[in-house]
């Protein structure tokens, strides 16, 4: 914030004895920088056992490297930050991969509706090719004389 601070003033005539009016001119560019947004943990993750496998390990390295430090405060907040940075890129990787995994699986319904509808035209022809068989039989055992006022169960 101080970045953008263009001018600032105390004026020391305000309507009341004991009180200071400040002016503050802030100059802010139209191009806002957007941070990452709020980041909030999801707490499914916790059912997670990769990810809780994975944050245990990853824990024990972080409290050796902060091992020397004496603020608990200060060694909490480091470690919390860990863990959230930890947490986002697993998180990011999860998300990754089941979108590529998506993906894939889609690509892979796509050729095989393809393939059914190949597969549809192939019965048709095979059941087309089975009812002429089944007609030319009757044929035969008609010109036979075998079929006498009998259903052809065929």
């Amino acid at each position: 914030m101080q970045d953008h601070v263009a001018h600032i003033d105390i004026v020391t005539q305000a309507q009341a004895p004991d009180h200071k009016s400040i002016i503050l001119k802030i100059s802010v560019s139209m191009e806002v920088e957007r941070g990452s947004g709020y980041w909030k943990f999801n707490g499914s993750l916790v059912n997670d056992e990769e990810y809780v496998r994975a944050l245990q390990v990853e824990y024990q390295d972080w409290k050796n490297d902060f091992e020397d430090i004496s603020d608990k405060r200060l060694k909490w907040d480091l470690l919390k930050y860990k863990i959230k940075n930890y947490t986002m890129r697993f998180c990011s990787k999860r998300k990754k991969e089941r979108t590529d995994k998506k993906d894939e699986l889609a690509n892979v319904l796509k050729l095989l509706e393809q393939h059914a509808a190949t597969n549809v035209k192939e019965r048709v022809v095979e059941s087309i090719e089975k009812a002429k068989e089944q007609l030319r039989k009757l044929e035969f055992i008609k010109q036979k004389g075998l079929l006498c006022d009998q259903e052809y169960s065929g």
